[in-house]
């Protein structure tokens, strides 16, 4: 039986605050991504375990494992071999701030909160290539 070709990006939007996830996955969503979410690092990382994932929203500040240490937990699965997923911070505390820390975590790019969609779309045409 032939493998059924995947049609739609995924995405993952990990927020502690439940609004800000709704928001971003609908937007993703209708821009034609299936998105899931996670309320934290460790569920970041557990669902990044067990799924493919072509980008990662992940914030910064969260209870429990914050987005810093899930990226770096994800880029240690990885591996040095394995081709990385984009992981994009979004932060409502400046972006700027916070650059470097996500940079040497292992992200790729740093968004500020309230979102500016035409950024975020910006944002995965340059990391996965992707228009909707």
């Amino acid at each position: 039986m032939a493998e059924s070709l995947k049609t739609s990006p995924s995405a993952l939007v990990v927020d502690d605050v439940s609004l800000n996830v709704v928001l971003l996955g609908d937007v993703l969503g209708a821009w034609g991504f299936e998105c899931q979410s996670a309320a934290d690092g460790f569920d970041a990382v557990l669902k990044y375990q067990n799924g493919k994932f072509d980008i990662i929203f992940m914030d910064i500040e969260m209870p429990g494992m914050n987005g810093i240490d899930a990226a770096r937990t994800i880029r240690q699965l990885e591996g040095a071999h394995a081709k990385q997923v984009p992981i994009v911070a979004h932060t409502a505390y400046g972006a700027q701030n916070y650059m470097d820390k996500c940079l040497s975590a292992g992200m790729n790019d740093c968004i500020e909160k309230p979102y500016d969609f035409e950024q975020i779309f910006a944002l995965i045409d340059k990391l996965i290539g992707f228009r909707p």
